[in-house]
């Protein structure tokens, strides 16, 4: 059962007053103006930040509480070390963990040196959103649970009407956001600016690299962390292909609540409209909360087809791929 924070105020009445006196053809005009590419590129991640708070900061502020039974989460990696070099097999889970402050480089809600640990509630958007993933590499999968002693909160999150499609926990969480929101005569421009927002995150990364792409996102997320005091955004995926989630996580909240459970290597074997996949698991290893990967070879390797036209809930069975399609 999700539980909502108590005494945390949908809007601050900068925000009521902004919203109240706006029709909605003046908010998307603002919001457009506010997220212009050219804007987001001069101002950089503060600035935009800067702009954004004027406008979104009660609306930040809708927390929520994810019980553990209810999360299971994944995390990718290619393998290979931090130079970039590749390796057979990560040996600790710290491998495949948020990288150090130093090493991080600018991302979906994090700027360069700026640590923030990254999941998804389903390991098709792992693969999908791995950076630099080709044919023939090596990854890993790690599978997260939450400390039964422990919940995932503060979370806050955008993008509800994606969201929503999620099969996932998430359905909860989003009744519960829709509940609040509706009796609030202000509800279709709240929505407005979630759906504006939502919009920013799905914007992908194009092939020259621009990082002031995620300025929006970045600055986003700072907000929610900073001033609605959130450990955790929750963001749909960019591929407009998936109804999944990604997680971003305060790095040293992540450490204390998430037991790592499983580690999966796999061989890119075929990519297919990028969000299609043959692969083949050729080792794992039982984690049970330990640090130390202890792998252990399957032979002969499983091959899988990974898709995001699955047919259940289960992650790791998947919809098999029709001849021709």
């Amino acid at each position: 059962m999700i539980n909502k924070f108590v005494g945390t105020e949908v809007l601050t009445k900068k925000m009521r007053k902004f919203i109240s006196e706006k029709s909605i053809a003046e908010l998307k005009s603002d919001f457009a103006r506010l997220l212009d590419q050219h804007k987001k590129k001069m101002l950089d991640v503060v600035g935009v930040k800067l702009v954004l708070s004027e406008y979104v900061l009660g609306y930040t502020g809708k927390r929520y509480t994810l019980n553990p039974e209810e999360i299971v989460l994944y995390r990718a990696r290619i393998n290979k070390d931090k130079e970039g070099s590749p390796v057979d097999f990560f040996t600790h889970t710290d491998q495949l963990g948020a990288p150090p402050k130093k090493d991080a480089r600018k991302g979906r809600c994090n700027n360069a040196e700026e640590s923030i640990l990254y999941c998804s509630d389903h390991p098709i958007t792992c693969l999908a959103e791995l950076r630099g993933m080709k044919e023939n590499d090596f990854i890993t999968i790690i599978i997260y649970e939450i400390r039964k002693d422990r919940k995932l909160e503060p979370v806050s999150f955008v993008g509800v009407d994606i969201l929503k499609e999620n099969d996932s926990p998430l359905q909860n969480l989003i009744k519960d956001f829709y509940g609040d929101l509706k009796i609030d005569s202000d509800f279709e421009k709240i929505k407005l600016i979630d759906d504006l927002m939502a919009n920013e995150f799905r914007l992908e990364m194009d092939e020259e690299g621009n990082h002031h792409i995620y300025n929006a996102t970045i600055a986003w997320r700072q907000l929610c962390f900073e001033y609605s005091k959130s450990n955790c955004l929750i963001y749909p995926s960019a591929s407009s292909l998936l109804k999944t989630a990604n997680y971003a996580l305060d790095t040293i909240f992540a450490n204390e609540i998430l037991v790592p459970t499983e580690a999966h290597r796999y061989k890119i074997m075929e990519i297919r409209n990028g969000v299609d996949f043959t692969i083949a698991r050729d080792n794992e290893a039982a984690l049970n909360g330990f640090g130390d990967i202890n792998w252990k070879t399957i032979q002969p390797p499983i091959i899988e087809y990974i898709t995001h036209r699955r047919l259940t809930g289960d992650p790791f069975k998947m919809k098999p791929r029709l001849v021709g399609s």
